[in-house]
């Protein structure tokens, strides 16, 4: 991260679109804060096709694996998810891309008998590996900024129904980061953090996070898209509408 911040990168270099690179920057450097708040809350950002989040409980401690390797029971594949976080209750695989799409088969004319992709491919390991879990889920985590519906729902339709499909875009952890209360940070945390901010800003990972002005003459139409609230004496922020 460090390496990135400083401009060592070598220029039109491929590290900066790896996802694997994103990934481990974002996921590994979070792990080290004394609590997984700001996971938990990024997670949380998730939806269902229905607009619907996971609400995981912030009491719930993690073990996260990155890139492990299950063979699967009925075939010779490997199958190696992005990451896995783990505890007694929950199994959460988390499948990430950022410039690459996902892994589809039979995607040019639809075959829902047939139809396979990373994510159902994935979700054996939940079925083979976990099925004592009692909460299981897949995020769906890319960079879009509106989720890809047409992908998901062909998904939902052969997923087990007892896994809960979900999206998440790379750009909600700034926002959740933004949030975090930074003064119950120790000084090292701090650094991290904003290191963190830093690399994500360089990524253009920041999504909208409102804008501070003072007076402003607005019309029925900027009623229905913003809204404020108060931060500070005689400013605020504005936001659109739900966010």
């Amino acid at each position: 991260m460090i390496y990135e911040l400083k401009n060592k990168v070598p220029r039109n270099s491929s590290f900066i679109y790896a996802e694997d690179v994103l990934t481990s920057t974002v996921f590994g450097n979070v792990r080290y804060f004394k609590n997984q708040d700001i996971m938990v809350d990024f997670l949380n950002k998730s939806t269902d096709k229905n607009g619907n989040y996971p609400k995981i409980e912030k009491e719930n401690i993690f073990e996260i694996e990155f890139w492990k390797k299950y063979s699967s029971l009925n075939s010779s594949k490997i199958n190696e998810p992005d990451l896995i976080l783990l505890n007694k209750s929950y199994i959460i695989l988390i499948e990430c891309k950022y410039f690459s799409i996902l892994n589809e088969e039979n995607d040019i004319e639809y075959d829902k008998d047939h139809y396979n992709n990373q994510l159902l491919r994935y979700s054996t390991i939940i079925n083979e590996y976990y099925q004592n879990r009692s909460n299981k889920l897949i995020i769906f985590l890319t960079n879009d900024k509106i989720r890809p519906s047409d992908l998901l729902n062909k998904t939902v339709e052969k997923l087990d129904p007892q896994i809960k499909l979900y999206w998440l875009s790379w750009n909600k952890i700034y926002k959740t980061m933004k949030n975090h209360d930074i003064n119950c940070l120790e000084i090292n945390e701090k650094y991290l953090y904003n290191d963190l901010m830093e690399f994500l800003k360089k990524r253009n990972l920041t999504g909208f996070c409102g804008f501070d002005i003072n007076e402003i003459v607005y019309d029925r139409f900027y009623k229905k898209t913003y809204s404020f609230s108060k931060v500070k004496i005689n400013n605020k922020v504005w936001r659109f509408k739900h966010e």
